[in-house]
């Protein structure tokens, strides 16, 4: 079964095509905040947050709330959090955590235009048996929609083409 690809990024128009069809801008929206806890925890082992596009994560063990690059690093883009075995922090503790997710703008198409954005682009690849990236791939580019979204449930699902505009990078899960 090949790797499963996740395209996740925050997203600016690109320059305006002559029109063929209106847009209607729409108001910023803050993604909803969420929970989780990670019960006994393995001190420097990276763990899923479940989110990607975090903008903010705090870390509790009871009531103690922890230190960001002290007692835990977090990757707020890929949604990953690692504690460190500090005064604070022993393995076997359950942490709670508390995250938000980036504020979204959204844009309604109308017409017969192809919807065209420029802006960083991050393509995480995952198994059905961890949710920690096996490769992610980072570069600049625009994304074209070749397909318009079918609607199933609360979100559409797009098919985008993507060209990159600067070199990717690549970045492959070590094996440890």
């Amino acid at each position: 079964m090949p790797p499963r690809q996740t395209l996740w990024r925050r997203w600016e128009p690109a320059p305006p095509r002559p029109p063929s069809g209106t847009t209607t801008p729409q108001a910023a929206a803050t993604a909803p905040a969420g929970t989780a806890t990670i019960t006994s925890i393995v001190c420097e082992r990276w763990y899923p947050i479940g989110k990607v596009g975090l903008n903010t994560v705090v870390a509790k063990i009871d009531t103690v709330t922890l230190t960001e690059g002290t007692d835990y690093d977090v990757d707020l883009d890929v949604g990953l959090i690692r504690f460190h075995d500090t005064a604070s922090v022993d393995a076997g503790d359950n942490v709670d955590l508390t995250f938000g997710n980036v504020a979204v703008d959204f844009e309604t198409f109308t017409g017969l235009e192809t919807p065209t954005f420029r802006g960083d682009v991050m393509i995480l690849e995952t198994n059905q048996f961890s949710k920690i990236p096996l490769k992610t791939t980072t570069f600049t580019g625009v994304l074209r929609a070749t397909e318009f979204p079918t609607q199933s449930g609360e979100f559409g699902t797009w098919k985008v083409r993507a060209t990159a505009t600067t070199k990717p990078a690549i970045k492959r899960r070590s094996a440890a």
